[in-house]
């Protein structure tokens, strides 16, 4: 089955990223093959957002300042275009 066929391209996750490490990478790559991504940094200081740079089905907003799990998650839901 291609992803064109599974409902992934209706699903978009948002992940919210504050000084994560490889716990950012790991953590993408495990979605990689289920659906988008949007992840919201919280103005990060340890370079864990360049993992989400590399990756095609990730979009990244960066946060000048660090905004709080539930403001980064609304900030994320707010960019999407899916219905989940």
């Amino acid at each position: 089955m291609t992803r064109d066929e599974r409902a992934g391209d209706m699903v978009v996750a948002v992940v919210v990223n504050w000084n994560a490490g490889i716990q950012l990478e790991h953590c993408l790559q495990s979605l990689r093959d289920a659906c988008s991504v949007v992840v919201v940094d919280n103005a990060s200081t340890d370079g864990s957002i360049e993992a989400a740079k590399e990756l095609p089905n990730v979009t990244l907003i960066e946060s000048p300042e660090n905004l709080g799990f539930g403001k980064a998650c609304n900030l994320g839901a707010y960019r999407l275009s899916t219905k989940y």
